[in-house]
């Protein structure tokens, strides 16, 4: 589920750019926090290019929920 925060960095850039993003356009977090939607951290990016960056193939989706669940039972052996 989405929060209204999430949607913040749209509108956030628009206003730094003066214009509406393009269609083709989307709001990427320079330094990667999504919680970040300050000017500094927002540019605009081509959605093909954000999809290179930021891809969601299977394999990276595979290994960035390996890398979350490792973490969630490295948590639960501290108690």
């Amino acid at each position: 589920m989405r929060d209204r925060t999430s949607d913040q960095h749209r509108p956030a850039l628009e206003r730094k750019l003066g214009r509406p993003l393009k269609s083709n356009e989307v709001a990427d977090h320079v330094n990667m926090d999504k919680d970040d939607n300050t000017p500094a951290n927002l540019r605009p990016e081509s959605r093909s290019d954000h999809s290179k960056r930021h891809g969601t193939s299977a394999a990276k989706r595979t290994a960035l929920i390996t890398k979350a669940l490792k973490g969630v039972h490295k948590h639960e052996r501290m108690y």
